[in-house]
Order: C-alpha cells, then sequence, then structure tokens
C-alpha cells in the first residue's frame, strides 16, 4: 500500500476530518475508491447503511482502500440501489393529500399539549379518543411519514410532532399581513397564536385615513398605495384579506402580482386565483348558517364534520 493511501485512511479514520466530511457533498465523489468492510457483502452493508442516513459516501465511516475494480463497481451499484429506495420511499412520505392537511393540523395541537404533560408516547387508540378520530384513520394519516410506530408501545410524540410540522411548513418563519383593518381584521391582528406557530405578523394594510396609522398589534398600519412593495421588500408569504367584498378580487390580484403566494379570503365572496397562488376560502357567514342548520334539528346536529 503506497504511503498516500495509509495517509488517506488514518485520515478517513479520524472523528475531526469525519465531522468535517459529513458537511462536504463533493466529497461523495470518492465513493468509487473508500468503501467499508474487509469484504464484498461488508462494503454492500456499510454503502447500505450510509444511505439509510442519508449520507452517499465519503472518507468517513470507511474501511480500507480497495483497487478491486468489481468490489467497487458492486459496492456502488449496490449504493445506488440503496440510495434510489430511500428517495421512493422520501417521495412517499411527503406526498401527504390534501384531505388530511386539517387533521395533521389537529395532531399536531393535541401531541404539543401532550409534550407539554410530559407524555413522550401515545398510542393511535389513545389519541383517537382524545379527538374523536378512528384510531384506523389515525394510522393511516402517520403512515405518510414512515413507519415507525411500534405495536403495544404507541408513537414517540417527539418524532411525531417534528414529522408534522415539517410537513406543515412550519419549520420556520414565514411572513404575513392583514389587508383590510376593519373589526375582523384588527381582531386577527390582535390575536398572539400567530407567532407561536411561526406565523410572523409583519404588516396591517388598509385605504381609510381614519385608521392609517393607528397601532393595532402588528404594527402601524399603511395605507394600500404601499401595498406592493412593502410585499417585495418584507418577502411576504401569507396574507389574510379581510377587505369588504366588492374590493377582494382586486387585492387579491395586487397581491399575487406582490409575489405573495398564498391567502385566507375572509370576503364573503368567490375570487379567481392568480397563477401559482392558493387563495383559501374562510365564510364566516356560512359556517353560521350551517350551526343555524344543526340548531333547527338537521341531519348534522351534535356532530364535527
Amino acid at each position: 500500500m503506497a504511503l498516500w493511501q495509509e495517509g488517506m485512511i488514518r485520515l478517513a479514520r479520524s472523528a475531526r476530518v469525519t465531522s468535517f466530511a459529513q458537511r462536504q457533498p463533493w466529497l461523495r465523489g470518492l465513493a468509487g475508491q473508500f468503501v467499508g468492510g474487509a469484504g464484498v457483502d461488508e462494503a454492500a452493508q456499510c454503502a447500505t447503511d450510509l444511505a439509510k442516513d442519508g449520507i452517499s459516501a465519503s472518507l468517513f465511516y470507511l474501511g480500507e482502500y480497495v483497487t478491486d475494480s468489481v468490489l467497487i463497481a458492486r459496492t456502488v451499484a449496490h449504493l445506488r440501489e440503496a440510495e434510489r429506495g430511500n428517495a421512493m420511499r422520501e417521495g412517499e412520505k411527503r406526498h401527504v393529500p390534501m384531505a388530511t392537511v386539517p387533521r395533521l393540523a389537529l395532531y399536531l395541537r393535541k401531541l404539543r399539549e401532550l409534550q407539554a404533560r410530559g407524555i413522550d408516547r401515545v398510542s393511535s387508540k389513545d389519541l383517537a379518543a382524545t379527538i374523536d378520530l378512528n384510531a384506523a384513520q389515525i394510522r393511516k394519516d402517520f403512515s405518510y411519514f414512515g413507519e415507525f410506530g411500534t405495536r403495544g408501545v404507541g408513537y414517540e410524540v417527539p418524532r411525531l410532532i417534528a414529522e408534522i410540522t415539517r410537513s406543515l411548513g412550519l419549520d420556520h418563519t414565514w411572513n404575513v399581513i392583514i389587508v383590510g383593518a376593519g373589526l375582523l381584521g384588527t381582531a386577527l391582528a390582535r390575536y398572539r397564536g400567530f407567532g407561536e406557530q411561526g406565523f410572523c405578523l409583519v404588516g396591517v394594510f388598509d385605504s381609510s385615513p381614519t385608521v392609517i396609522g393607528a397601532n393595532f398589534g402588528g404594527g402601524r398600519v399603511r395605507g394600500v398605495e404601499d401595498l406592493e412593495p412593502f410585499c417585495v421588500q418584507e418577502r411576504v408569504d401569507i396574507a389574510l384579506v379581510t377587505v369588504p367584498a366588492a374590493e377582494a378580487q382586486a387585492t387579491v390580484d395586487r397581491l399575487g402580482a406582490a409575489g405573495v403566494r398564498a391567502m385566507l379570503n375572509f370576503a364573503p365572496v368567490k375570487v379567481a386565483a392568480p397563477p401559482g397562488v392558493t387563495v383559501r376560502p374562510v365564510d364566516l357567514s356560512s359556517e353560521l348558517m350551517f350551526l343555524s342548520y344543526c340548531l333547527a334539528g338537521g341531519e348534522g346536529a351534535g356532530s364535527t364534520p
């Protein structure tokens, strides 16, 4: 074995070099020369273990320098196969149906309550009892994050929280504005729960001179003429639209043109979403009508859809 080869092996076994190499994607190309284990089976197992951890290969956790082209080819092929399998599984975990998303938000709120009480494991049956859902449905929903529940033991609460938080995009902060500083808009501006969930209220806008300059929780109310430059400068992600129905479509169009890609429309009118923009309607009057139907003895009385 050449002196430089021995030196590379010693470097590969260094904890400091290992830590450095794990953070350097460009080192993965050396997988063709450095493999783990003394034989084909051990080398292939090492490649599989690395792939399971999301690591392609590099100068870390490796055995010996090899020149056997067959061993190299078989090891790299095994690694690629394992990586393809992991990529497929990751894709399956990320594909959560839209109908499941509201339930994920419900699970997350309950799981955080359990964690605050010091509970680190929960079964689908126990969780179902607290949120009035079917245990089988909960297991199906959790399967989108991989198979990490254990029969008779349950799910790890911290891991579930982390997976759902990531899936819902709550692992970082979203900038939010409110357009319309009427009674509803100002009430939303005063709500402190947004910040606790990762939504940062960065601005409130209105067209009325009587409210411009006032402070309702999201800083000073700005005039709508500043809407577009503010959205661009502050990189606004989400807008809550609480304007009158007649102004809703124009407001949504302006926000979309300014780069805002998600909106909640509280105006009692259907609006057309600009290309590439998600608009969710929140029709309070329709919800009140549903409750009226239930109170009148309708079919849905006493139930939660």
